[in-house]
């Protein structure tokens, strides 16, 4: 009685973990929804080099924004500003994303002549900026949550009926 009582534990503790297994393979699987999602591409174009990061960080004297459809721009000529600015450039490629719009374009000066040039990417789904070489987009860079909020903040502002 003993080794049938035995077996009868043993088949229900394999049972329960047998079918446990199977709910964990599931959860890991994904429904078929999620397994069709659509998933953004890495970008097509590397990071941008610390070699230029580190050349707009010693010369930038000034950052000039220029949005393409609101009727303001704004300018940066302090180099806490500046260099704040640049540290919302994160070091990592962003999840790439060929429906996404530039919404403007950030141009970084030395002494009035061009260092360099990025289109602003930003909405829900894409935050970064594609940087230009000879006119031509050549680096991509994710921005930081610095960079998110310093955009946020600037659209708000941007974008709020006069006097408030």
């Amino acid at each position: 009685m003993q080794k049938l009582s035995f077996l009868f534990i043993c088949s229900i503790l394999v049972l329960i973990f047998a079918c446990d297994a199977n709910k964990n393979d599931d959860k890991k699987a994904g429904s078929p929804a999620q397994k069709q999602a659509p998933v953004a591409n890495s970008s097509p174009y590397p990071g941008i080099s610390q070699e230029i990061m580190n050349n707009l960080w010693q010369n930038c004297t000034a950052i000039d924004f220029l949005f393409y459809e609101l009727p303001v721009s704004m300018s940066q000529d302090d180099q806490a500003s500046i260099r704040q600015t640049l540290t919302h450039v994160a070091t990592n490629t962003p999840a790439y994303d060929k429906s996404c719009k530039a919404i403007g374009r950030i141009f970084f000066q030395a002494n009035g002549e061009p260092l360099t040039e990025a289109e602003i990417f930003f909405n829900q789904k894409c935050q970064y900026y594609v940087f230009h070489e000879q006119g031509k987009p050549a680096y991509a860079n994710a921005m930081t949550e610095a960079g998110v909020a310093f955009m946020n903040k600037v659209l708000a502002v941007k974008t709020a009926p006069a006097g408030q």
